[in-house]
C-alpha cells in the first residue's frame, strides 16, 4: 500500500514537471518570435499571425498552470481536464489564425464556447486548492461557489447554441446575477481561507489560557516529552522515582548539588559513621589518654 501511494506520487510530480516545463517552453518559443517580428515589419499578415500566436500561448500557459497546480492532489483529474481544455482551445484558436477556412469545417459557436470552457475550468483549479479547508464556512462557500460557476458557464453555453437566446430578457438577467454571484464567491472564498488561517493561531482555548505550542515549550522553561523520557528512563535504571533522581542529582530547591547518600563508601563516609577510627578519635573509646597529674 505504501508502495502505491509512493508510486502515484511520483508521477504525479513527474507529470506536473512535464506540464510546466512544456508550458514555460512554448511561451518562450512563441516570445521569441514575437520579438523577431516586432523588430521587422510589424503591419504584415504574418507579423499580425505571430504576435496573435504568442498571445494566445500565454494566454494558455496561465491556463494550463491552473491546472497544473491540482496534479497531486485529491482533484488532479479536474486539473488534467482543465490542461486538456486548455490546449484543444489552443489548437482551435490558432487554427483560426493560421487558416481562415475553419469556419467553412466548424460553426463560430465553438470558438466562445471553448473559450468559455477554458476559462471557467482555470478558475475552477485555483478555487479547488481550498477543497482540504478545516473551516466548514470556507468549504460551504467554496462549494456555492462552483455550483455558480457550473450554472452561470452551461447558462452561458445555452444562450450562445440557442437561437434567439439573447431575446429573452429573464433569460439575461438571470446570467447577469448568477456571474455576479459566482465573481463574488471567487474573491470572498479564497480571501476568508486567508483571514481564517491567519487569525486560527492567535484564538485563545474556550477553557483556560492558551498552551504552548509541543515544539516551544523547551525555549519557556518546561521539559520537552523526550527529556521527560530520558529522565524516566535513566530513573528506572537507577531503580528511584524520578522524583528522587531529580533532588539526588540537584539537591533540595536552594541548595546546591548534593552527593550520592549512597555511594561505594557507605552512607557517612568511608569506614563508618564516625570517621575512620571510631566514634571517639583514633584509639577508640576505651583509649586512656595522657596521664593525669596528681594534685598537691
Amino acid at each position: 500500500m505504501l508502495m502505491d501511494v509512493d508510486a502515484s506520487t511520483s508521477f504525479a510530480r513527474q507529470l506536473r514537471r512535464v506540464i510546466v516545463v512544456t508550458m514555460i517552453v512554448s511561451f518562450s518559443v512563441a516570445a521569441v518570435g514575437g520579438i523577431i517580428v516586432l523588430l521587422g515589419d510589424v503591419w504584415s499578415q504574418t507579423a499580425g499571425q505571430v504576435l496573435a500566436t504568442t498571445a494566445l500561448t500565454g494566454v494558455t500557459s496561465v491556463t494550463v498552470f491552473c491546472g497544473a497546480t491540482l496534479v497531486g492532489r485529491p482533484v488532479q483529474w479536474f486539473g488534467i481536464l482543465t490542461v486538456v481544455v486548455s490546449v484543444c482551445t489552443l489548437v482551435l484558436l490558432l487554427g483560426l489564425v493560421w487558416y481562415d477556412l475553419i469556419f467553412d469545417h466548424i460553426g463560430w459557436e465553438w470558438i466562445p464556447t471553448a473559450s468559455m470552457l477554458t476559462a471557467a475550468c482555470a478558475i475552477s483549479s485555483l478555487i479547488l486548492l481550498l477543497v482540504r479547508h478545516r473551516s466548514w464556512l470556507v468549504r460551504i462557500a467554496l462549494a456555492l461557489t462552483l455550483g455558480l460557476i457550473a450554472l452561470g458557464t452551461a447558462l452561458t453555453l445555452i444562450a450562445i447554441w440557442a437561437e434567439n437566446a439573447f431575446d429573452v430578457d429573464w433569460f439575461v438577467r438571470s446570467i447577469g446575477i448568477v456571474w455576479i454571484l459566482a465573481a463574488l464567491g471567487i474573491i470572498v472564498v479564497p480571501v476568508s481561507s486567508l483571514l481564517l488561517r491567519q487569525s486560527a493561531p492567535s484564538q485563545p482555548d474556550t477553557i483556560g489560557s492558551p498552551s504552548p505550542a509541543p515544539d516551544a515549550r523547551s525555549h519557556e522553561g518546561v521539559l520537552s516529552p523526550t527529556s521527560m523520557d530520558r529522565i524516566s528512563f535513566a530513573a528506572s535504571a537507577a531503580g528511584v522515582t524520578p522524583d528522587e533522581l531529580i533532588e539526588r542529582l540537584l539537591g533540595t530547591p536552594g541548595s546546591g548539588p548534593r552527593d550520592d547518600p549512597d555511594g561505594p563508601e557507605g552512607p557517612d563516609g568511608p569506614e563508618g559513621p564516625d570517621g575512620p577510627e571510631g566514634p571517639d578519635g583514633p584509639e577508640g573509646p576505651n583509649d586512656p589518654g595522657p596521664p593525669s597529674v596528681p594534685r598537691r
